[in-house]
């Protein structure tokens, strides 16, 4: 996953994950992507908070899962 790339399957996971997050309520909504857990937040003006963490090396992996969660939050 060090070389992750942004591809249907990583963005399907992504969007699964997001599809039942409750923006708005303020909570994080956490969900597990492999060795990555995520989580996703809404503020009260609309920003979003993103969390990833992951093992050391796997920095690629995670600008790739924020980009995914970023594009489907503006696609929505």
């Amino acid at each position: 996953m060090g070389e992750t790339q942004l591809d249907a399957a990583l963005q399907g996971e992504v969007e699964g994950g997001l599809e039942h997050a409750d923006f708005g309520s303020g909570h994080l909504y956490e969900f597990a992507l492999g060795k990555l857990a995520a989580a996703v937040a809404e503020g009260d003006a609309g920003e979003i908070y993103f969390r990833v963490q992951a093992p050391h090396g796997f920095g690629r992996a995670v600008q790739v899962v924020l980009l995914a969660g970023a594009q489907y939050h503006l696609a929505r």
